[in-house]
């Protein structure tokens, strides 16, 4: 089990500071009436809790109207009224097939023992993974190349019903999505060694997708607060946007999959590891920081002259849709 901390969604009629769009909480103090949890998210007295605490209505993943248990070694517990959901305070590393090992450094480095040490010696702290949602319509989209000329954008998926593609269109040109996500506080003076997205195919699936030769690429904006994307002038420049104001990416690409035609599967799609753009990012604009946004940019790796798309659930498609996630796993010095 991990550590998995949730946005919140706009609205809600518990406390006036978790009324609006969502925020991560720091101190209290953010939290009006309330307090914030060690998941990063305001809860607010109920006599109701044993805990004496209950996470606001419009916290999702589970934690939404639930109370809050008191904190016991290893793991917790949030209980709502149609499930438990249970939340471990610790952890290790998941390998690529699901399996755990010992925590590590962002370099990778281990004692003799299985046990993580830093550059000084002295053991990290326990790795921890954050599951970051897409938490508006602002923040997933894609922009393409028109077939009469200049780009097109679509917010809420093509044709403006949540079904979101990216790949290859028109033929040799890329078809970029993007994805934009809030950092929590667990990010403050951590490292991340592990970074996944995760994507939900639509109905539609692929459209002329090869998965014989197409794969995808995923890229990194090079911001230490990325801002939504407004209009087609945000298109990369490394896509070949012509606009001066394109987004610039770092240049690091993660391919997917590592080798080989990329197979779309019907429902949740896992990327390779992310690490490398992360370490880019840190590189050319400094660590992340709490409250900041990440866009991730995914379009065909390289282009092979025959147009392919593969499709995904846009936050359009309606508040129950399974929408972009982020799983980011952090160790701290």
């Amino acid at each position: 089990m991990w550590l998995v901390f949730v946005g919140l969604l706009g609205g809600g009629t518990i406390g006036a500071a978790c009324q609006s769009n969502a925020f991560a909480c720091q101190s209290d103090a953010a939290c009006t009436g309330g307090r914030c949890e060690p998941q990063g998210w305001c809860s607010f007295p109920d006599s109701t809790c044993d805990s004496g605490h209950r996470f606001a209505d419009h916290a999702v993943g589970g934690l939404a109207g639930s109370c809050v248990e008191d904190s016991v070694v290893g793991t917790s517990t949030a209980t709502t009224a149609d499930e438990t959901e249970e939340v471990e305070t610790t952890g290790t590393i998941p390998g690529p097939d699901g399996t755990t090992g010992p925590s590590t450094t962002a370099a990778g480095s281990s004692s003799d023992d299985g046990s993580p040490s830093g550059s000084s010696g002295e053991p990290p702290g326990p790795a921890i993974t954050v599951t970051l949602p897409i938490l508006s319509d602002t923040n997933d989209g894609s922009i393409y190349s028109g077939l009469l000329g200049g780009f097109e954008w679509a917010m809420s998926g093509e044709e403006g019903d949540g079904d979101g593609f990216f790949g290859e269109f028109p033929a040799g040109e890329h078809y970029a999505a993007y994805f934009r996500f809030v950092l929590p506080p667990q990010v403050s003076g951590a490292s991340v060694v592990q970074a996944r997205l995760r994507l939900e195919a639509t109905s539609t699936l692929t459209y002329m997708w090869d998965s014989g030769s197409h794969a995808v690429g995923v890229w990194i904006e090079a911001s230490s607060d990325a801002p939504p994307v407004e209009s087609t002038s945000a298109f990369p420049r490394l896509f070949g946007g012509t606009d001066g104001s394109g987004v610039s990416l770092t240049g690091e690409m993660v391919r997917w999959p590592e080798a080989g035609g990329l197979t779309w599967e019907p429902e949740a799609n896992t990327s390779p590891d992310l690490t490398p753009l992360f370490q880019a990012l840190a590189e050319q604009a400094g660590p992340l920081v709490a409250g900041s946004h990440v866009q991730l940019w995914i379009s065909v790796a390289t282009p092979t002259g025959v147009g392919g798309e593969v499709t995904y659930v846009d936050f359009a498609t309606g508040p129950d849709a399974q929408v972009a996630e982020l799983e980011l796993t952090l160790v701290s010095p």
